[in-house]
């Protein structure tokens, strides 16, 4: 890994897989997989919060900022989908904002 940015370092178990190719605006960049015995170590850019933590901060959000976050959302979904990719555990904690 070599890399100036701050980056987060997150453990999944080996059976998740990850496609390192696949780009689009709204999922985070993976920099790097290292595979251990029964883990896989995912390296990505290191995100501002997520959106769980953006709506406890923020009670009200304004409908256009709304809009947009599911707007983004729906659009990384269907990339992923045409891509072939599922993601089965979306919930606010695994939505990261950028900033």
């Amino acid at each position: 890994l070599n890399t100036s940015e701050l980056v987060a370092i997150k453990a999944f178990p080996s059976q998740v897989k990850f496609d390192q190719s696949l780009k689009h605006p709204s999922l985070v960049p993976i920099i790097e997989i290292c595979e251990t015995e029964g883990t896989s170590l995912v390296v990505m850019k290191k995100m501002k919060e997520s959106l769980y933590h953006f709506v406890q901060r923020n009670q009200t959000i304004k409908p256009p900022l709304v809009a947009l976050i599911v707007y983004q959302l729906l659009k990384s979904l269907a990339y992923l989908h045409s891509n072939r990719m599922v993601f089965r555990d979306l919930k606010m904690q695994h939505v990261l904002l950028a900033g």
